[in-house]
């Protein structure tokens, strides 16, 4: 006779590949996608058990069919929006706590900069004992050339935005200065067709410092988390220090519920 865990093996996968289709809905942005979209984005998945799942949460309620054979959630996962976004910690909470899992796991100074109107604003930052020293929360970072931070974030921006802020009062681009110039020294292989990576400068008002930074999008919020450390530090320790970094986008980018504002 089948064990009880085998024979719910099934059912928890089933649940798993349900799952992932609503997540797929949701991050879409508009709630909505076709049906080759679907199964583009969800690679190994045949067309019969999408087909199956897609008629499972139809029978349920979650999702609608459309006439252009696409799916749509229905209101009624629309309608979990406002529970989601009273459960969910607030950003400000995330940050801090973020930043200090950054300094504590990474053993170097750590930041977390957003982007409010037309200035780079120092949420949370945390200086360790004996590391390098970070500007400090209340204050506000400067769109320059040689900092990774502020750069990152000017990555995710429209070309129009980036014109605007570079030319703006915050900005200390000078005119012989290119955002594409900057990126390209601070990315890993030169490549600056990705935006959202990470990225490593050098600082030119303080010799042999240097921030490793990588830009996050959190609903409405673009900002960033970097490290503040020395040179020697950044090139021995990069890799685990960018796994920290890459690990504290990802969960601040999760704790903003995806239907919010729906």
């Amino acid at each position: 006779m089948p064990s009880s865990d085998s024979s719910s093996k099934p059912s928890l996968l089933s649940l798993q590949r349900g799952l992932a289709v609503l997540d797929l809905l949701i991050r879409s942005g508009a709630g909505r996608m076709r049906y080759s979209e679907m199964k583009t984005a969800l690679p190994g998945v045949q067309d019969s058990t999408l087909a199956r799942l897609l008629k499972s949460l139809e029978a349920l309620g979650y999702v609608e069919r459309l006439a252009d054979a696409g799916y749509r959630l229905s209101s009624r996962v629309f309608g979990w929006g406002p529970y989601l976004n009273r459960a969910r910690p607030a950003f400000a909470d995330l940050a801090r706590i973020e930043v200090e899992r950054l300094a504590a796991e990474g053993g170097e100074s750590a930041c977390l900069i957003v982007l409010e109107e037309d200035r780079l604003a120092v949420r949370e930052s945390l200086s360790v004992e004996g590391g390098i020293s970070v500007i400090r929360a209340g204050d506000t970072l400067y769109f320059e050339p040689d900092h990774a931070g502020a750069v990152a974030v000017l990555s995710l921006l429209s070309a129009g935005e980036q014109k605007r802020l570079l030319a703006g009062p915050f900005s200390r681009f000078s005119d012989g200065e290119s955002l594409a110039d900057s990126l390209r020294t601070m990315s890993a292989d030169g490549d600056i067709s990705a935006p959202g990576g990470m990225l490593l400068d050098e600082s030119s008002v303080r010799p042999g410092v240097c921030r490793l930074a990588k830009p996050f999008h959190c609903g409405e919020t673009l900002g960033c988390v970097f490290y503040c450390l020395t040179l020697d530090a950044a090139r021995t320790r990069r890799p685990l220090l960018s796994i920290l970094l890459e690990g504290a986008c990802r969960r601040l980018e999760e704790g903003v519920s995806p239907l919010a504002g729906q």
